[in-house]
């Protein structure tokens, strides 16, 4: 290998009159260094040769595959989950007929149902905290197992004796929510927590009275709940709203369930957050899809004309070229020893 520093002081030794930097060539890079008193022109870049490791279409296709493998990942984490059915089906509860009905609803709760008086006001009667005291020994899961069905809104207004005593489900938007006090203790329940339920238009209304303290309380007019208890009878109560008499149906509750919303993440619904993922992971797509790839390095080539240069300029380039070159023929021929008649002659 030859060193730039020999080349460029055999080039002053061999040819002092070496000419200088031609006007019309650009001062700068290039392989080669030019001898003293020389300035060498600059070279343009040059662009790698394609091969399969740089080729823009891979690169393309690189990022087009990452981004489609981040959507692909979201899609799967937030995929839809799919009920699984039952390895057998349940068997249909048996048909109650009304005589049954009737002997169960008569020994129910210590005999206290069939003293129930349909369509009077809130009272607390004997029959009533009897009932209280007697469910709220139940467990939630014994309670949760005896409720099959939803209350039936206008058969339990209609004919309130056909469900009286049944294990019913409740579901609604919550409009009121009142702590009673009781005149005497039913067994351990010394208070008890009405709930006003109802649609959110406000028709179909049900009272609720939970025997136990909800472990957290719903949002008023926003949250559906789900009550599980036991259909007692119909009460009639002036509306708050038109003044009228107005009859609903009367549960004692032992489960309450909120209905929560979609569920939400720092306040952003998942489906908000799939589009934020997706529209940056297309715009970090495109934006490595337009990047273009930089050249490693600079390679030699012919030097830079500036525009407007005379053919005395360009002749004192190639003049400068042919400089360079006898410059490392001269630094080679020292460097390595050659036959004396291959050596070339020193100029006169």
């Amino acid at each position: 290998m030859s060193d730039p520093s020999d080349a460029r002081a055999n080039a002053s030794n061999s040819d002092p009159n070496a000419p200088a930097t031609p006007a019309g060539a650009v001062a700068g890079g290039g392989s080669g260094e030019a001898p003293t008193g020389a300035k060498r022109p600059s070279f343009p870049r040059q662009p790698d040769p394609v091969t399969l490791r740089n080729a823009p279409e891979l690169k393309k296709l690189i990022y087009f595959g990452g981004g489609f493998l981040i959507l692909a990942a979201v899609a799967l984490f937030y995929r839809p989950t799919r009920e699984e059915p039952s390895a057998a089906p349940t068997a249909a509860p048996a048909v109650e007929s009304p005589d049954e009905h009737a002997k169960r609803v008569a020994t129910a709760f210590g005999g206290a149902l069939p003293k129930m008086v349909d369509g009077v006001d809130f009272e607390q009667s004997h029959a009533y905290l009897q009932v209280v005291s007697e469910l709220s020994k139940f467990s939630v899961v014994n309670v949760h197992e005896r409720t099959k069905d939803w209350l039936d809104w206008s058969v339990a207004v209609s004919t309130p004796g056909a469900l009286r005593g049944n294990f019913v489900r409740v579901r609604g938007v919550i409009g009121r929510i009142d702590t009673i006090k009781l005149f005497q203790p039913a067994g351990d329940v010394e208070d008890i927590y009405r709930f006003f339920v109802g649609e959110p238009d406000g028709t179909e209304a049900v009272v609720v009275d939970m025997v136990r303290r909800p472990a957290e309380t719903p949002a008023i007019l926003r949250e559906a709940v789900d009550f599980e208890g036991v259909f007692i009878r119909t009460v009639g109560f002036d509306s708050a709203k038109t003044g009228k008499l107005q009859e609903v149906p009367y549960v004692v509750g032992v489960n309450m369930t909120i209905r929560r919303t979609a569920p939400v993440v720092a306040g952003v619904s998942k489906v908000v957050w799939i589009a934020l993922v997706a529209i940056g992971a297309l715009l970090v797509t495109r934006r490595m899809m337009r990047t273009k790839p930089r050249s490693a390095g600079r390679h030699p080539t012919s030097p830079i004309v500036r525009p407007g240069t005379s053919l005395r300029e360009l002749h004192e380039i190639h003049e400068w070229q042919a400089t360079i070159a006898r410059a490392r023929q001269e630094s080679q021929a020292r460097k390595s020893p050659q036959d004396p008649a291959s050596r070339p002659e020193p100029k006169s």
